[in-house]
């Protein structure tokens, strides 16, 4: 039996459609981030960094940041050091449901 490579051409083709239907709403709202418009709207009236200053200038807004930051790093360095710990236990121990976590 021949392979024409049909098959993975629409596996390929079917992962470029999947991608592209996920990040295109991303890359726009992205690139209306620097409409100097109040409103999201194609043709974009000029490029502009007026939001981003709107939202430094909010409290609010900057706070969440920070408490965001300090939660994922928190979350990292947490996340990091119990993986590392586990895969140690892992390679050097043997206990009950060993193989069924591996």
């Amino acid at each position: 039996m021949k392979d024409t490579g049909l098959g993975w051409s629409t596996i390929r083709l079917a992962t470029i459609a999947v991608y592209l239907f996920m990040f295109a709403p991303v890359a726009v709202v992205m690139l209306l981030s620097f409409n100097s418009s109040q409103f999201g709207s194609f043709p974009m009236e000029g490029l502009s960094l007026r939001w981003f200053v709107e939202l430094w200038n909010n409290d609010a807004i900057v706070r969440a940041f920070q408490t965001s930051l300090v939660l994922g790093a928190l979350t990292s360095m947490i996340s990091t050091t119990i993986g590392v710990l586990a895969s140690m236990a892992m390679v050097r121990y043997d206990f009950p449901g060993k193989r069924l976590v591996s």
